[in-house]
């Protein structure tokens, strides 16, 4: 190794103990580290000039270990007739080396020991990182070395990753976003490096290079030898052993790096000239999207980060307080948000800065009346000095946040310290805190800053859907339409010519909640820590669960408030409403939620399907009075301003509506929950429900909402007993006027759908957005209940097995697509799937047919593993499990996702652990082939293709729909068939007969259905009701499961001749045995709570067609009490003869809302997960159910699908 003749500045020379071959330096000057920060850090530089940060965490906490490393080299240094190598480039590092030439080893050996890697390109950098349990750090870490040794850069690898990254270049063709800043990277100097196209796609990096002669592999290693030089190479290592065993490691593995002495980064002049300033940009959006930014080129001020002006005046335009610049333009109903911000904060030599502003549709015709205000504002801030006051308040908050800083996870610290370190401007004792931390007031920086923010110096970029472009131009890469046209000079001459202040606009006052007491009690590392947390106090719903920080000693807390409603999302209607409650009850606390936002407090609230989740997390000491502050605002909501209103509608409207615009697997997931959960509307039942929404129909809601919460509570954090206890009464004081402790709802979510066993069958539906191309296969395979701890143990086992051998290859080795992903997931009601997702340009029918190969052939593989390999994998599992919180944040979302779920599994994963230990290859061999195998008896699974309208999908009634016979069963030499391994041969043909059994419109489960009046209905008395359920239970009522679309509404009243001809339809039998409807009808006007009307439709199920009939036994009784016979008839269909209430009287709490036992106060406390909710959706006079008993009763054990509600729209 050459040494240089003496040390950089600040460092000093050493060697390797017992070897003086192997010399580094060591910074002598201790870098600065928080409160809160118990690593240990060295920094080092390899004689070849590459620099290195040792993290030493401690032993108990580094279960995964991490490392990162950054080349100062991005998109801006790609050859101009290859755009897109350097990310191209990034793609293929991970492909083999010399030491280690296997294709995929870096990601199998990372994959059996509980680890993962990624990396990503940006403008003038490139990172990569990956995280590894710790006992196998070393061994990552030298198969992370040789990529930037010796990489292979395989030609067969080259061409798979080509297309791998034109399916990445496809996934962003309809975002917004991604379209927009391709624009401002081609209206600038072309001759500048900044003046590209940085993804790359097959076009730009094959069949353009291949018609002019280039061959794009010896490109890309010309490439990787210019620029992959190690003295513009940055590292961070973390991990468990000690600096010095990790400083061997850095310098044994990483001292071979050739140093090519390559310059730092920097470009001299700036990509804009005079030409491509005062203009304005409109860009045609995909999506409904309305945004306005004035961009501002400036000079580097990234050195001055001790000041940091860029971020000052940043700060003081995001202000949302009375003054700002956002209160004048909310005032005006014209922007819902206004952002500024630097761009380029990896480029050294310029810079710009942007003003962003998100439109309504008022504010799109008042651009200009916009642009003037920023400008006015602008003028205030240039008219005087910025306060040192404001200054030293925001320096103050910037050195409490990095005092007492929450640990960050291993991968994340690495991957954001060796960005800091690329800056040869920033101090290196500065690395932990880099420009986080302010530290001297210089307000000639900040004037020579606010100097660049003029009107000779800015464009504007205006980004909508339908705006009125004449002659548009074409983005090459894109297809963006856009126009350029110069700002007209009678408005610049105006914005020139502002010299008065505007009087609605001035600086920010004192913030009042910036925290003062940070004390916090002292953590002793040796005492016993609490597991999960403790409910202090329960009353029906409201419970309050509480969990002491007994980890970390940092003055932080998170309080999470439940908020259950009934009515949250009783229909598309209520969901609407709720929606659109949340929205304005949240912007009209926009000054003092960012007033929190300024001194680490984060508000989050959103609408589930049992209410609101509210989420208030920061440095305790002033989250009781926001907690306070907040939930009153709730109860004393009210509609001040109707122009808000309109806005906040309009804003919910987009939102519904740009459901079109998401990705195919979105979509995929969109009808997959469609299908599951009878109480989740979709984003068109939502968006149908709210265009009529009125100002009466909200207060009308509010009134009925706030008439009845009942909040439960998490307290997490540097609280003592006695203030959570506060907090919580403080709530109930705020929101109830009585709790009633026979009220125990349940997550709505956890009534859903659940295959018999044995069922396949397919959704397949039609993208929305003609525009996008992509396929969406989502396959989810149901395996059974998580209360089934060794069930559990083997799918976990059996997911993490399969994530990186799935992704290496779908996604590596066949190329089907860029967005694959496999995982388990465990749904609300407890049940657990294994899903499998693909977003390729291949037609459905092949991408699943590749998932089944796959899982064929995995079983195999698991089945002939050797024992140690597989105790690897187990023990990996294990240890990963192993991994403590690293916040107080992270531990209050874990301990809320056990309480969201009602299984109060605190110890989930003790638990787990000691299953997986108990678990053998044979047993987790069977689970294969039980469960996941194609050829399984047992295998449960529902498919969702979501089709392109560029493939023809013919009527779902063919069982052929869409399968191209052309495709063929091998590929890139992959088979998908194993001759001599198994009798069968998993030919697409073949396949055809495992995945295509059952082609769906519907629910596959033929149990229960959800009906959608449309158009909407008022029931106001039984006698309507009736006459609304009369024609449907008198027809022939399928006893499969129907979701009524909006064009399938409850039919109408049938002729005798007509139901004569109905006699010819085939309506499916119920699979297994006879069955009964019942349609429960249950008034609220009576003291009881009680009266009820039942209409009994029965099905002789066979397998023949069945015909329903109407035993029309109507009384006319309708409001009589009749609690005996709901007592036995009606609670007796609802629970099996051994659940927990089998012979309980029922309890009303009076309003039809909700529904208990007396002698069983709490379905929760019964320890018995439900997968349905006990409420009866309140109606304006009624409460309907409509069930199938005898599948009902089933529901206590999972078998079957869930009760459903009938939902009317309530007449307020």
């Amino acid at each position: 190794m050459t040494v240089p003749i003496a040390p950089p500045p600040g460092f000093k020379l050493q060697y390797l103990t017992g070897d003086a071959t192997l010399p580094y330096y060591v910074y002598q000057t201790p870098l600065d580290q928080s409160f809160s920060d118990d690593c240990a850090y060295r920094l080092i530089r390899l004689p070849n000039q590459l620099e290195a940060l040792i993290v030493q965490a401690q032993p108990d906490e580094a279960v995964k270990s991490s490392a990162a490393l950054v080349v100062q080299v991005g998109d801006c240094a790609d050859p101009p007739d290859l755009p897109g190598l350097a990310h191209f480039c990034e793609h293929l590092l991970f492909l083999g080396t010399e030491k280690y030439p296997k294709e995929g080893e870096y990601r199998d050996y990372l994959g059996s020991h509980g680890g993962r890697s990624n990396a990503y390109t940006s403008m003038n950098h490139t990172n990569y990182h990956f995280t590894i349990n710790s006992e196998y750090f070393e061994g990552a870490l030298d198969r992370f070395a040789q990529f930037f040794i010796a990489p292979h850069f395989n030609q067969d690898c080259t061409d798979r990753e080509l297309r791998a990254v034109d399916s990445e270049h496809n996934m962003y063709l309809q975002y917004d976003l991604w379209r927009a800043f391709q624009i401002s990277r081609t209206l600038i100097d072309p001759d500048h490096p900044l003046c590209n196209f940085n993804v790359g796609n097959l076009r730009t990096l094959k069949e353009i290079p291949e018609r002019n002669g280039i061959d794009t592999r010896a490109e890309l290693l010309k490439f990787y030898r210019t620029h992959y030089s190690a003295n513009l190479m940055h590292l961070v290592v973390f991990g468990r052993e000690s600096l010095d065993q990790l400083t061997e490691w850095v310098v044994t593995k990483f001292h071979r790096v050739v140093n090519k002495d390559r310059p730092y980064p920097h470009y001299d002049t700036l990509p804009w000239k005079p030409e491509h300033l005062q203009r304005i940009v409109r860009i045609e959006a995909t999506q409904t999207s309305r945004s306005l930014t004035i961009t501002f080129p400036t000079k580097d001020f990234k050195p001055q980060y001790h000041c940091n002006p860029s971020y000052i005046v940043a700060l003081l335009l995001r202000q949302e307080g009375a003054g700002s610049l956002f209160a004048h333009l909310k005032q005006r109903g014209w922007v819902t948000r206004v952002f500024a911000n630097s761009k380029y904060s990896d480029i050294s030599g310029f810079d710009s800065f942007y003003i962003s502003v998100d439109l309504t549709s008022e504010g799109l015709l008042h651009t200009d009346k916009i642009v003037e205000a920023t400008f006015e504002y602008l003028h205030l801030l240039n008219d005087r000095p910025v306060p040192e006051a404001f200054f030293d308040q925001t320096r103050h908050m910037s050195q409490i946040r990095f005092r007492y800083r929450a640990k960050s996870e291993g991968i994340e610290c690495c991957k954001n310290l060796s960005v800091s370190m690329m800056y040869p401007w920033l101090q290196r004792k500065h690395l932990l805190a880099a420009r986080n931390v302010l530290r001297n007031y210089h307000p000639d920086e900040i004037r020579d800053f606010l100097s660049y923010l003029t009107p000779d110096n800015f464009h504007v970029t205006i980004l909508a859907k339908g705006l009125e472009l004449v002659s548009p131009q074409t983005e090459e890469h894109y297809g963006t339409h856009y126009t350029v046209e110069p700002v007209p000079a009678e408005f610049l001459a105006r914005l020139k010519a502002i010299d008065k202040l505007n009087p609605a606009f001035h600086l920010p006052r004192p913030n009042g909640l910036i925290p003062e007491n940070l004390s916090a009690d002292p953590v002793r590392p040796d005492s016993p820590r609490q597991t999960g947390a403790r409910l202090l106090r329960a009353v029906g719903a409201a419970r309050l669960w509480y969990k002491k920080d007994d980890r970390f000693g940092l003055p932080h807390g998170v309080i999470n408030l439940t908020i259950h409603s009934p009515l949250a999302n009783a229909s598309p209607f209520h969901a609407a409403r709720m929606n659109l409650l949340r929205r304005l009850w949240v912007d009209t606390m926009r000054e003092q939620l960012y007033s929190a936002g300024e001194t680490g407090i984060k508000v989050d609230a959103s609408d589930t399907g049992d209410g609101i989740v509210l989420r208030i997390a920061g440095f305790n000491d002033k989250l009781p009075r926001i907690t306070e502050y907040v939930l009153t605002q709730l109860r004393d909501f009210s509609v001040s301003s109707p122009d808000r209103f309109v806005i906040m509608k309009e804003k919910l409207l987009r939102a519904y509506s740009e459901f079109q615009f998401s990705s195919s697997l979105t979509q995929a997931h969109y009808v997959l929950q469609d299908l599951w959960y009878p109480r989740l509307w979709d984003a068109k039942e939502r968006l149908a429900a709210a265009r009529d929404l009125t100002v009466e129909d909200l207060t009308a809601f509010h009134a009925e909402f706030v008439s009845y919460l009942c909040p439960e509570t998490l307290v997490v954090g540097n609280f003592t007993e006695e203030q959570a206890l506060a907090i919580h009464d403080g709530a109930l004081s705020v929101l109830c006027r009585a709790v009633d402790p026979c009220v125990n709802p349940i997550n709505a979510n956890s009534r859903m759908l659940v295959l018999p066993q044995g069922t396949r069958a397919i959704r397949q539906v039609t993208h929305p957005n003609a525009d996008d191309k992509n396929v969406g296969v989502l396959v989810v395979f149901q395996i059974g209940m998580d209360q089934d701890f060794a069930l559990r143990a083997h799918l976990q086992l059996a997911a993490e097995m399969m994530k990186t051998q799935l992704f290496t290859q779908l996604r590596t080795k066949e190329t089907l697509g860029y967005g694959i992903y496999s995982d388990l997931f465990i749904a609300p009601s407890g049940v657990m799937y294994w899903k499998c997702a693909v977003q390729g340009e291949r037609s459905p029918v092949y991408l699943e047919a590749r998932i089944l190969t796959f899982l064929h052939d995995f079983v195999r593989e698991v089945e002939a593993m050797s024992v140690e390999r597989f105790e690897k994998h187990r023990d990996a599992l294990i240890q990963a499990q192993r991994q403590p919180p690293r916040s107080i944040d992270q531990e209050a979302r874990q301990i809320f996702e056990r309480i969201q779920d009602g299984s109060w599994e605190f110890d989930r994963c003790d638990r787990d652990q000691a299953n997986l230990r108990r678990l053998t290859q044979a047993s987790l061999v069977s689970f294969f082939f039980k469960y996941l195998h194609p050829a399984s008896q047992n295998l449960t699974k529902l498919s969702i293709h979501v089709f392109p309208t560029r493939l023809l999908v013919t009527p779902t009634g063919n069982p052929d729909y869409c399968i191209d016979l052309t495709e063929q069963d091998t590929r890139d030499g992959v088979s998908t068939s194993s001759p001599g391994r198994c009798p069968y041969s998993l030919s697409l043909l073949a396949l055809h007969d495992y995945f295509a059994h059952r082609h769906i419109q519907v629910p596959p489960a033929d149990l229960v259905a959800t009906l959608r009046t449309s158009p909407v209905r008022d029931v106001t008395d039984t006698d309507g009701l009736m006459a609304l359920l009369g024609p449907l239970v008198d027809k022939y009522y399928q006893a499969s499961s129907v979701k009524f679309d909006h064009d399938k509404t409850v039919p109408t009243a049938r002729t005798t001749a007509q139901a004569a001809d109905d006699e010819a339809i085939e309506v499916p039998a119920i699979a297994n045995g006879p069955s009964s409807l019942s349609i429960v009808v249950i008034g609220i006007d009576d003291l009881t709570g009680v009266a009820q009307e039942t209409e009994n439709v029965t099905a002789d199920a066979n397998h023949s067609p069945s015909t329903l009939q109407s035993s029309t036994s109507r009384t006319e009784a309708h409001h009589k009490a009749l609690a005996d016979m709901v007592s036995d008839k009606v609670l007796g269909s609802f629970f099996d003869p051994q659940g927990i209430a089998a012979s309980s009287p029922l309890v009303s709490k009076g309003d039809g809302t909700s529904w208990a036992t007396a002698d069983q106060p709490s379905v929760y406390e019964s320890q018995l997960r439900t997968p349905f909710d006990p409420y009866v959706v309140p109606m304006a006079d009624h409460n309907i159910l409509i069930t199938d008993p005898r599948k009902f009763k089933s529901c206590l054990n999972m078998t079957s699908s869930v009760l459903p509600v009938l939902n009317f729209k309530p007449k307020y």
